[in-house]
């Protein structure tokens, strides 16, 4: 009886496994005929300023990200904690305009609609010092990306680069040689 049990349980697990993976693919096959765009593995990307600043830039106005080279630094603190730091060599996004619209953290937490824009951020400071990607499953990547000032006064990234295009901009930020993240 024990036996027989475990056989219809196997059997209805099969029959279960089957329609999934035909239902997925007519759910591919269907998105294909309607020309509908696929599905992302993220669902938004955070881009965190030197000033503890943050944009939540959703996964529809993302074109590309490229995250090169992560690594990791493994340190203890003054309380003897391990920290672990995840960085890059290379990072690269770009987006859509629209996205310049999106509202900042500190916009939305102290009504300053210019000097902690998006684009004030981008165009007067250059000051993006990590990027958060959170994917649909699983917890967020939390990513140091290449950074350098020239000087104490200034908090410029040195490293970053922004090209603005008719309907998309891109930020980059590459490590040189002689720096590191």
């Amino acid at each position: 009886m024990i036996r027989k049990i475990g056989e219809v349980q196997h059997k209805m697990k099969n029959i279960y496994y089957s329609i999934k993976r035909k239902f997925s693919n007519l759910l591919y096959h269907i998105r294909k005929l309607l020309n509908l765009p696929r599905p992302v593995d993220f669902k938004y990307v955070d881009i965190v300023f030197e000033n503890c600043n943050t944009v939540r830039v959703p996964a529809r106005l993302v074109k590309s990200l490229v995250i090169v080279d992560i690594r990791k630094d493994v340190f203890t603190n003054f309380c003897q904690q391990f920290i672990v730091l995840d960085y890059c060599k290379e990072f690269s996004i770009t987006l859509e305009n629209e996205a310049l619209e999106i509202k900042t953290h500190f916009q939305k937490s102290f009504k300053d609609d210019f000097n902690s824009s998006f684009e004030h951020h981008l165009k007067v400071y250059k000051d993006i010092t990590h990027v958060a990607v959170k994917p649909n499953k699983g917890k967020e990547l939390y990513i140091h990306i290449p950074y350098d000032t020239n000087d104490e006064g200034s908090n410029m990234n040195l490293l970053q680069e922004n090209k603005f295009e008719e309907d998309s901009f891109t930020i980059s930020s590459k490590q040189t040689d002689n720096i590191k993240s």
